[in-house]
């Protein structure tokens, strides 16, 4: 699809690698996000685990990981990532979350839609006229079978709200109190901008990870 833009890091990014991606996840976003996208972004990528100090070499294989990050109208964001051993096997993963995830935000548009007239669907950019989504089955694009039942296993029903004075603070007092607490995130006003920023723990121990909104 011409809005999907394919990058790759620390690896060579193959005519099969791309065309692996253009297949799988290039499908999903044609099939299942017509009058729906306005960009895609892929990252290729290889994440090389430490080498043991000892023996050196690495006690694991190098993941190869597979990140995508979809734009939708209406300014919705859709971004997963996948890693395995083989990066056909995160490609064929992600695009089945890719799938889940837009059969889902179609669902919700389809009910907005039986409460809103055509022509204002329309001029949003959100009149949707898919009749073969049903028939789609993002399971095909899995090459390891097993990872079906670890994507999407997640209860999503909001069990819980929490409301709490959120003082600003610097950036550095954040990653302190993330240190104190039994969470991989942090919630906080950033002081300088006064926004609302999430601070995290980057997997495999490969540092802090800030989340700001974007300016307008």
């Amino acid at each position: 699809m011409s809005m999907m833009e394919v990058h790759a890091r620390e690896m060579e990014l193959t005519s099969a690698l791309k065309g692996s991606v253009d297949t799988k996840i290039g499908n999903v976003c044609n099939k299942l996000g017509k009058n729906l996208i306005t960009s895609v972004h892929v990252v290729l990528k290889v994440h090389k685990h430490p080498t043991n100090e000892i023996h050196s070499q690495t006690t694991k294989k190098d993941s190869q990981v597979a990140e995508v990050t979809v734009h939708l109208k209406g300014g919705n964001v859709i971004h997963n990532v996948e890693k395995s051993n083989d990066m056909y096997v995160s490609i064929g993963a992600v695009a089945h979350k890719i799938a889940q995830s837009l059969k889902k935000e179609k669902q919700k548009m389809n009910d907005k839609k039986g409460n809103t007239p055509s022509n204002v669907l329309i001029s949003q950019g959100m009149n949707t006229n898919d009749e073969d989504d049903e028939d789609f089955d993002e399971s095909t694009l899995v090459d390891d079978p097993t990872k079906i039942s670890q994507i999407f296993n997640i209860n999503m029903d909001l069990v819980k709200q929490k409301s709490f004075d959120m003082p600003p603070i610097t950036i550095e007092q954040a990653k302190s109190n993330l240190m104190l607490i039994d969470h991989d995130f942090y919630v906080f006003r950033n002081s300088v901008t006064n926004d609302i920023n999430v601070i995290y723990k980057r997997k495999d121990n490969r540092g802090i990870g800030l989340i700001s909104p974007e300016k307008k």
